[in-house]
């Protein structure tokens, strides 16, 4: 938690570099780097059969009520489970439940620093006609999430949100995670670097159909993790989901043609005429700048967690934040 709460201090203080994904638009209330978005694992059943499927939902603001705001979804997609036999239990980590083995999976462990990395391609199944169906309109029409309005004693982390939702009849949730991600562009480049807190609970059971539910009360498992992505493949990558199965979209499958060179320095290079200068080895060799700005990424990650380390060291010792240099 202290290394995210870092790391959230880091990006926020250079702004130079790190710019927040709503810079320009005020989607959440002093908070222009935040998106909330929720994962909801659900039964779907009848007399004789059930299906576990889920729901990925991103918010929008819609209404400032009384001291929070309230958010509404604007994007989601039903998403059915693979059939390959697995047995779907709730769990913090149920990703693998519902993603297809992808064509790209590379983990690597720092053994020296104590972090480990993933590169990934993931690929997931559509509910096939979900939205011919009223009861999954029904269901996201009463998907709300709340969240305090920001105040200056908040931590970096921000306001805590409290999802609501109805459980229907022959549609059940066994388990939602609500995802707030604090997103930054890397200046005047397509890169997105994000911290993302995962709040993981596993929700009431019998909770009453056509009643509203929420989470309040449920002391959720909290993790935090961290990413590197560029617009430019969610764009190319995003096409695919209207594609019939086979169908490439716009782009080539070739490493050259999809890391495309931004002719942008790193994070710590000079900055010139307002942005990073131009690193020569960057320059023409796009997957060579994302190898770069992976390691880049770590290393602020590496500086948090030093930062953090040292923080609790000096509180121990009962020296005040104001007196560290």
């Amino acid at each position: 938690m202290n290394v995210a709460k870092e790391l959230i201090s880091i990006c926020r203080t250079r702004d130079e570099i790190f710019i927040p994904i709503n810079k320009n638009s005020p989607y959440i209330l002093g908070r222009p780097e935040m998106i909330y978005t929720a994962t909801f694992a659900l039964t779907l059943s009848d007399s004789s059969t059930s299906t576990d499927i889920r729901l990925e939902c991103q918010f929008g603001k819609e209404e400032i009520v009384g001291n929070k705001q309230q958010f509404r979804v604007i994007h989601w997609s039903w998403l059915s489970t693979p059939r390959h036999g697995h047995q779907y239990k709730a769990s913090h980590d149920n990703e693998g439940a519902y993603k297809r083995k992808g064509p790209l999976d590379i983990k690597v462990l720092d053994l020296a620093e104590n972090l480990a990395w993933q590169l990934e391609i993931s690929s997931y199944s559509r509910l096939p006609h979900a939205d011919l169906y009223p009861i999954f309109n029904d269901f996201i029409h009463n998907v709300t999430l709340d969240v305090p309005l920001p105040t200056p004693a908040d931590r970096e982390e921000g306001p805590v949100p409290l999802i609501n939702f109805v459980n229907l009849h022959g549609l059940d949730v066994e388990s939602v995670c609500v995802k707030t991600k604090f997103q930054w562009y890397i200046s005047t480049t397509p890169y997105i670097f994000e911290a993302t807190k995962y709040d993981f609970y596993l929700t009431p059971r019998h909770t009453p159909e056509g009643v509203s539910a929420n989470v309040k009360g449920i002391v959720p498992d909290t993790r935090w993790g961290a990413s590197l992505a560029s617009q430019q493949w969610i764009d190319k990558l995003g096409a695919q989901w209207s594609l019939p199965i086979g169908c490439r979209g716009m782009w080539k499958p070739a490493i050259n043609a999809f890391f495309k060179p931004t002719k942008v320095g790193g994070i710590n290079d000079p900055l010139v005429d307002g942005k990073p200068g131009e690193r020569a080895d960057w320059a023409e060799d796009g997957f060579k700048e994302f190898e770069g700005r992976i390691k880049e990424c770590l290393e602020l990650i590496v500086k948090a967690k030093k930062s953090s380390k040292r923080r609790a060291e000096m509180a121990r010792r009962g020296v005040h934040e104001d007196d560290m240099d």
